[in-house]
């Protein structure tokens, strides 16, 4: 493996963990943004879990509030108990002709009548005949209260027979209904402890944090969300509380007044029958104790049941929900926020719920009704790649990859030169080691006296004049390059004509042809010939001079032409001059790499003619130091080589 390679697979593992860094910095980001995206995603849904739960349980509140209002006698049926207030007697109740949206059966249950159950809204048939009422109400309400028997005389769940071995729903019922007054307020104020004081604005949680990106991740991780949604549950279950409170109990007998009052005006009067002989006489009596109402699910039926106190006997009043109807009013309350949510029947503890104690639950379960909500807004964030190519991740990356392309190309050049620069030296010391093997031999030859010949002398004092020549001509070309490399070439302009330039250096042209047995033909353009031309006389001739000593080392064969042509004219302001050969000229590929230095290796320069490969690289750059250039001119009539230099005047 040379140096080279070792080159290339060092850069490509360097920048193999650049890119790798990269990704996984990336990635990184990119990991960062989505989790922080999708926290701000469900700190919104939180905020708007808190204001769902907030609107429902506000609305069941004052659903079961309005029941609470109503008297005990509002659940009494006509036919078997009389009102004791003579001007609120009718002989069927309000319910019997349409009961609230939200319900199905107000009934009465009462365990001193073998737990026996009625409902204000079912009559016997013959009672509404006698007084003169539409029966067609009557059968859908007795197959409603029918339903209710069913339900109520079923088994009691599982939970249940670990408290109450071997009942049913109606014993159940019962048992729930029964909580005592007192209970249940201890039982509020154990769920409404005194909770510490905690500041959630704005202002507090900037005071510890420093920045606003961090502040940022503070008010939207999951804990603070968390934290946030179990005081906000704390909150709402006050105001829940203040809707329908224990308190509100310690004057339900005074509440009597007012629900006559409502009575009065809400009822029309219907005609005043005869009264049955089995009604009970209840004149006199003040409003009977009542507690407020629990909701208790009862074979996947919602109902609400309380305790209503009489002097001689208790009973228990409910109502069956619709729940349908029920659950459609709460979805549409928080449709904008959720219109996908479902409310779903959350599970109760019994043993809590015969202790007074509200249902419990997660933030989704609702504390006025055991509903639980099923928000489905499950909101996702997405990464969208081309989101990230135009921000800073996009442009950090088109950086390292320009740098890795602009590297690569460094590289490239760098290696190639250091590569040509080798060949160089290696060529250069082939160049160097013929004319100084010379010099030696012939100085020596000359030194010692062995040669006695003077025609012999003369011809080896020429050689080494030759080689001394040739010698003096590659370090010339090579101190030039060096200087151009360094930018330490300085033009010398002067002003002189064409005619005279090409007069100027045309014996040393015609010198160096005749040394190949060639002759240089100058050609004019009369009409130009004359002006005036600003050029740098010395760098123009050393292009022309290695121009044509390249044409009489590669076009001096026998097979070839002896003419090298010189063409030159002034046309559009400018300095065109032709140097032609009558060789084999210059293949294409030749000609990519024509005018890179160094081209020619130490094998090459062994092989072919004398020369290192930088006489047409050290053309070009002065021709663009004079901003001209050099190129190679087509010929289509004869073979041969031809450059075409071209300089401003």
């Amino acid at each position: 493996m040379n140096k080279t390679s070792t080159i290339w697979i060092i850069a490509t593992l360097c920048v193999m963990i650049v890119l790798t860094a990269f990704g996984v910095i990336t990635n990184g980001m990119i990991q960062k943004d989505i989790k922080h995206s999708q926290q701000i995603v469900d700190a919104h849904r939180e905020g708007r879990i808190r204001l769902a739960m907030w609107r429902l349980d506000t609305l069941a509140a004052s659903i079961i509030a309005d029941e609470d209002d109503r008297s005990v006698y509002e659940f009494k049926n006509p036919e078997l108990v009389t009102h004791p207030d003579p001007a609120l007697t009718r002989n069927v109740n309000p319910f019997y002709y349409k009961t609230p949206e939200t319900a199905n059966l107000y009934w009465n249950l009462e365990p001193s009548k073998n737990h026996s159950v009625n409902s204000p809204q079912v009559y016997g048939n013959d009672y509404l005949v006698g007084n003169n009422i539409d029966v067609k109400y009557n059968d859908q309400n007795g197959q409603q209260l029918d339903q209710l028997k069913d339900i109520l005389s079923s088994k009691a769940c599982e939970e249940t027979s670990s408290i109450m071995p071997n009942s049913d729903n109606r014993s159940l019922t019962c048992a729930a209904a029964h909580v005592s007054l007192v209970n249940w307020g201890e039982a509020q104020q154990e769920q409404l402890p005194k909770t510490p004081k905690q500041d959630f604005s704005y202002n507090s949680y900037a005071q510890n944090t420093l920045s606003q990106s961090s502040l940022d991740a503070v008010l939207n991780a999951p804990g603070e969300q968390q934290k946030l949604t179990l005081a906000d549950k704390g909150s709402r279950q006050k105001a829940v509380s203040r809707i329908s409170s224990y308190k509100r109990t310690e004057e339900w007998s005074n509440s009597i007044k007012q629900t006559k009052e409502k009575l009065t005006s809400n009822i029309p009067k219907l005609p005043t029958q005869k009264r049955s002989n089995n009604k009970q006489n209840l004149n006199n009596q003040e409003e009977p104790f009542s507690t407020p109402f629990s909701p208790l699910w009862l074979n996947d039926e919602l109902m609400l049941v309380r305790k209503a106190s009489y002097s001689n006997n208790d009973s228990v009043q409910g109502i069956w929900l619709n729940k349908t109807v029920l659950i459609e009013k709460l979805l549409a309350e928080i449709h904008d926020l959720f219109p996908h949510a479902q409310l779903i029947p959350a599970k109760q503890d019994i043993v809590s719920l015969l202790k007074g104690h509200k249902t419990k639950g997660d933030e989704t379960t609702m504390l006025s009704i055991p509903l639980r909500l099923i928000h489905n807004d499950l909101a996702f964030v997405k990464s969208n790649p081309i989101g990230y190519i135009y921000g800073p991740i996009g442009l950090a990356w088109l950086g390292a990859i320009l740098a890795i392309i602009a590297c690569y190309f460094m590289l490239k050049s760098v290696l190639k030169m250091s590569e040509r620069r080798a060949a160089f030296v290696s060529s250069v010391t082939h160049e160097l080691r013929t004319p100084l093997t010379t010099f030696r031999l012939y100085s020596d030859l000359l030194s010692s006296g062995m040669v006695k010949d003077k025609e012999k002398q003369q011809i080896y004092l020429n050689t080494l004049k030759r080689e001394s020549e040739r010698l003096t001509h590659l370090v010339e070309n090579v101190l030039s390059y060096s200087q151009i490399e360094r930018g330490s070439a300085k033009a010398k302009v002067e002003t002189i004509s064409l005619y005279e330039f090409i007069q100027r250096i045309e014996p040393r042209l015609n010198e160096r042809a005749k040394e190949d047995k060639m002759f240089v033909n100058t050609v004019f353009s009369d009409s130009s010939s004359d002006e005036p031309l600003h050029i740098d006389i010395t760098a123009v001739e050393q292009i022309i001079f290695n121009l044509v000593d390249n044409a009489c080392k590669y076009a001096s064969s026998e097979e070839h032409g002896k003419e090298i042509t010189l063409l030159a004219e002034v046309k559009n302001k400018k300095i065109n001059i032709q140097i032609c050969d009558q060789g084999d000229g210059i293949s294409r590929s030749e000609q990519k790499r024509l005018f890179k230095p160094f081209h020619k290796s130490a094998k090459e320069a062994a092989h072919t003619k004398p020369g290192v490969g930088l006489g047409l690289a050290l053309c070009k750059r002065l021709a663009k130091a004079m901003r001209g250039d050099l190129t190679i001119a087509k010929k289509s009539k004869t073979k041969g080589a031809c450059f075409h230099l071209s300089l401003p005047r």
